[in-house]
């Protein structure tokens, strides 16, 4: 069992309870559970698949909670990436060479991916790069 399939079980006691929060924006676990199966299932669309690395470059937020949380589902390698250190991003990401990169737009100095539907808020916008 992973950390996703607990919260799963949380979200069958406590759906209207608050999960996350994010300034004043709150997440109730039946939404946290419902935008994680549907940004897994975008993923596992693009290719993603149980053991791959996907680099996660992103900023903490409610976003970079359900991008991991995507990522565990689909029994991906989470690879997390330090957002706030640009200057590293590109020699680390040479480094672990993934296929797939997760990221923050305007993060960091990447190209831009294809834009995933249900990450995004407070006007960022989270990208897939394959």
């Amino acid at each position: 069992m992973n950390v996703f399939e607990e919260i799963r079980r949380n979200a069958r006691r406590h759906g209207s309870g608050v999960a996350l929060a994010e300034g004043a924006e709150r997440l109730r676990y039946d939404e946290l559970v419902k935008e994680v199966d549907a940004v897994a299932a975008e993923l596992a669309s693009c290719g993603v698949t149980v053991a791959e690395p996907v680099a996660l470059v992103c900023h903490d937020s409610i976003d970079y909670v359900v991008a991991s949380l995507a990522l565990l589902a689909l029994g991906a390698a989470i690879v997390p990436v330090p957002a706030d250190t640009p200057g590293e991003v590109d020699r680390i990401l040479e480094q672990i060479d993934p296929r797939f990169v997760l990221h923050e737009v305007g993060a960091v100095k990447l190209a831009v991916g294809t834009p995933i539907a249900g990450l995004g808020r407070r006007g960022r916008e989270i990208h897939l790069l394959v």
